[in-house]
């Protein structure tokens, strides 16, 4: 079934850009946008996350509801020399080329196009892929054939979503095959449960690995801002269970191709208080 949610809009992120787009209407002059933007200064980081989504263009908006940080805390993140190295590059530019290519002024088809580009192809069939040959397994992902996927998209918006769920025109397709039962449920994803990982049997791993002085990700990330986000999650924080992965796995990629570690200074050391019960220093 691989494809399916990027060819029908069946991601509930759809749904949500669909809803944003009407509010974004609101604050599409620079003064509501402004004015928006600092009424939400001071509150939480979900809200002004939100905020900062609705008041960007949609393009960004796009980016911005996938991206496991958003720039501001991807910045909090870096070493001041990484950020100087980094000078003005902006990590939209990838997906900006995607959208670039796109000849269509539909907004959905948009978002479909970015995320076959980016989302499906670098993700979603990639874990696929590597997971099938570790156990030599020959997948194949019908619902990508070339011309199948290429007819769907000319489908009109109204036909991937209707009344608040996608795959509209996918669901009716199948009733007579599958039934109301199953082609009407709703939608369940494959999620990983991160944060119950890092709670558990990742926990005392995880610490070991990035709160080491011979961590070599602090050759580019502020080793005290890592340590906040560790923090905010032992605090009760979920939902930072893919960016503590994602800290993780650059961590684990860096030992196995980086021979030499970071000996920064300023490398977390064993803590007490956030260290969990049997870590190594």
């Amino acid at each position: 079934g691989d494809g399916g949610d990027e060819v029908f809009a069946g991601y509930t992120r759809y749904l949500r850009h669909a809803r944003e787009r009407t509010l974004r209407r609101v604050a599409a002059s620079r003064l509501a946008r402004g004015a928006i933007r600092r009424c939400a200064a001071g509150m939480g980081r979900r809200v002004r996350s939100a905020v900062h989504n609705l008041t960007a263009d949609a393009d960004r908006a796009h980016y911005l509801s996938v991206a496991w940080f958003d720039p501001e805390e991807t910045r909090s993140l870096l070493a001041q020399d990484t950020i100087a190295a980094l000078g003005d590059h902006d990590p939209f530019d990838v997906v900006a080329r995607h959208f670039a290519r796109c000849d269509s002024a539909d907004r959905l088809s948009r978002g479909q196009y970015v995320d076959v580009n980016t989302w499906l192809a670098d993700g979603v069939l990639c874990k696929t892929d590597r997971a099938s040959m570790a156990h030599g397994l020959e997948v194949r992902v019908p619902l990508l054939d070339t011309q199948w996927v290429t007819a769907m998209a000319a489908l009109p918006a109204r036909l991937k979503i209707r009344a608040g769920r996608g795959k509209h025109a996918f669901r009716e397709a199948m009733l007579p095959r599958l039934g109301a039962e199953i082609v009407r449920r709703r939608k369940r994803g494959f999620a990983v449960p991160l944060d119950a990982w890092f709670a558990g049997p990742l926990r005392s791993m995880a610490w070991d690995l990035l709160g080491s002085r011979e961590a070599r990700i602090y050759r580019w990330l502020d080793p005290g801002a890592v340590r906040d986000v560790w923090a905010q999650f032992d605090g009760g924080r979920r939902g930072l269970g893919s960016r503590l992965w994602a800290l993780l796995m650059l961590e684990v990629w860096a030992r196995r191709y980086l021979t030499a570690p970071a000996h920064h200074e300023d490398s977390p050391a064993y803590d007490p208080v956030l260290a969990p019960a049997g870590a190594i220093a």
